[in-house]
């Protein structure tokens, strides 16, 4: 009987870590979104889009708009089409002014772009992404 409760106990236990696992990784995982929508939320609700998305690493697929420097910085900006008057502007912070051309190369003919960066919320008309990663 002892045997049968020990066995017991490890596969309740090996269950719960598993459980606790998932969870983690379902909170964990960066969450997908589009561009679009992702500026919706921010224009509908600032309060309650920075409860969803602040901080959180996302990626994001939109069209590609534009790209140029930072503002204040000598690193490159994608913008990506939003929706509600905002954009999304995905900072690239490896990625210096000067290397542009080869970093907008790649870019030509694509119509939607996945971007994986960390959201810091709405800043004047855009929301942005910083420490981003192109994804295509």
């Amino acid at each position: 009987m002892a045997q049968k409760a020990k066995v017991a106990l490890v596969v309740f236990m090996g269950s719960a870590a598993l459980t606790i696992a998932a969870r983690w990784v379902c909170r964990n995982w960066p969450a997908a979104v589009r561009a679009e929508d992702l500026a919706a939320a921010y224009a509908a609700n600032p309060d309650e889009a920075d409860r969803v998305y602040l901080g959180r690493t996302l990626t994001v697929s939109g069209a590609w708009l534009s790209t140029g420097p930072a503002p204040g910085d000598r690193h490159i900006t994608l913008c990506l089409r939003g929706a509600g008057g905002l954009r999304v502007h995905c900072l690239f912070d490896d990625v210096p002014m000067e290397d542009r051309n080869e970093f907008e190369a790649p870019l030509l003919g694509i119509d939607v772009l996945n971007v994986r960066g960390l959201c810091a919320g709405r800043v004047g008309d855009h929301v942005l992404l910083r420490e981003c990663r192109l994804l295509d």
